[in-house]
C-alpha cells in the first residue's frame, strides 16, 4: 500500500511541476469549471500525446474528474443560481 500510495503522490507532483503546474495553477485559474458549466460555454482541453501517454490518460482522468464534481456542485444550489444565462428561441 504504501508503495501504491507513493507512486500516487509522484504522479500527481507530476502535474503540479514545470508546464503542467503552471497551466494547473489553483491560485489563480484562468479557467472556472463551473462558470463554463452555468453559462454554457465550451472548453477543449489538448492532452499531451506525444512521449507522455501515461501523464494524458491520467490528466484526462483528472479533467473528468474535475467536470463532474462542478456539475455535482451546481446541481446542489438553488434552481435559480444554478443558470446564469439564458436561451433564446430563433
Amino acid at each position: 500500500m504504501k508503495q501504491t500510495l507513493g507512486g500516487m503522490a509522484g504522479r500527481i507532483a507530476l502535474f503540479a511541476q514545470g508546464k503542467f503546474g503552471k497551466v494547473f495553477n489553483v491560485y489563480a485559474p484562468e479557467i472556472v469549471l463551473t462558470e463554463i458549466i452555468r453559462k454554457g460555454h465550451m472548453l477543449y482541453v489538448s492532452l499531451p500525446t506525444m512521449g507522455k501517454d501515461t501523464a494524458a490518460l491520467n490528466l484526462g482522468k483528472m479533467i473528468v474528474s474535475d467536470i463532474r464534481s462542478a456539475v455535482a456542485y451546481i446541481q446542489d444550489l438553488p434552481r435559480a443560481k444554478a443558470r446564469a444565462f439564458h436561451r433564446t428561441s430563433g
